[in-house]
């Protein structure tokens, strides 16, 4: 069945490729003591099957599929890190895809007990924190949005995901933009993302992450009238690097409609 499953795969017959690999996971299920002398493979199928089901909008059967790779770590403890990173972000994706906007708090409680458990590499973390923060921003939840980003800026200098680390700060910035009255403080914050670039990266004025600030320090410093102009101006640069898929990209272009429209970021969502 294995081998027919790559076999559709390859030739991309999306629903019979579903099917195959359905009909695998089953199988795993009628016999037990297979599974458990198989337990990555298994594992590996639930994930796949979950994929499919993402890809094919199989929405709801999802949460069992979810429930059952997440029960996998009691056939075996030495699987517990593989599960947490296969099961923890399809569950994001899966929440992220359905609108389920009102999980964030409770995924977030799952990102951070498996952060303090397990011993992840710097990229895995950062990852893990930029989805929780994410999650968080386009359930206008900024507060916590801004924690998350922290983790990130707070992280000892190393060179694990330099795109999400830039972004990170651009995203600080924005919620800094939305939630402070004090010009000093956006002025402090806008000093501290230029002199991080200058020191810590090899990014020149016409780098994407140099010309977000830019545009965000036009949007905040412009007067209320020519705003929207600025916005506008921002939004079309935003549509130019689509093909270069920047990290953040999709966000930012979100948070720019809402500015320009008034209409809060999950009310955008397709």
């Amino acid at each position: 069945l294995q081998s027919l499953t790559i076999s559709k795969a390859l030739t991309g017959q999306a629903e019979e490729d579903y099917n195959c690999t359905k009909d695998v996971v089953n199988e795993y299920g009628k016999f037990p003591k297979i599974l458990r002398e198989d337990t990555f493979r298994y594992i590996s199928s639930l994930h796949n099957l979950i994929q499919k089901c993402l890809q094919q909008k199989k929405y709801a059967e999802i949460p069992e599929l979810l429930r059952k790779l997440k029960d996998t770590t009691q056939l075996t403890k030495s699987n517990e890190l593989l599960v947490f990173n296969l099961e923890v972000p399809s569950r994001l994706i899966f929440y992220m895809n359905t609108k389920q906007f009102d999980k964030a708090g409770e995924l977030a409680s799952i990102v951070d007990e498996g952060l303090k458990k397990y011993n992840l590499t710097p990229r895995r973390r950062i990852v893990f924190h930029h989805n929780v923060a994410i999650f968080f921003l386009i359930n206008q939840q900024l507060d916590e949005a801004k924690q998350w980003f922290n983790k990130t800026i707070g992280l000892k200098k190393n060179d694990a995901r330099q795109d999400l680390q830039r972004i990170a700060r651009i995203f600080y910035l924005l919620i800094q933009y939305e939630t402070s009255d004090l010009h000093d403080d956006m002025e402090n914050s806008i000093r501290s993302v230029q002199r991080y670039f200058r020191l810590h990266t090899n990014l020149d004025n016409e780098s994407y992450e140099s010309q977000l600030l830019n545009y965000i320090r036009k949007t905040y410093y412009v007067s209320p009238d020519e705003r929207k102009k600025v916005l506008q101006e921002f939004k079309s640069y935003l549509a130019e690097q689509v093909s270069l898929k920047k990290a953040g990209l999709e966000e930012l272009s979100l948070w720019v409609e809402s500015k320009i429209t008034g209409n809060p970021i999950i009310e955008l969502l397709d």
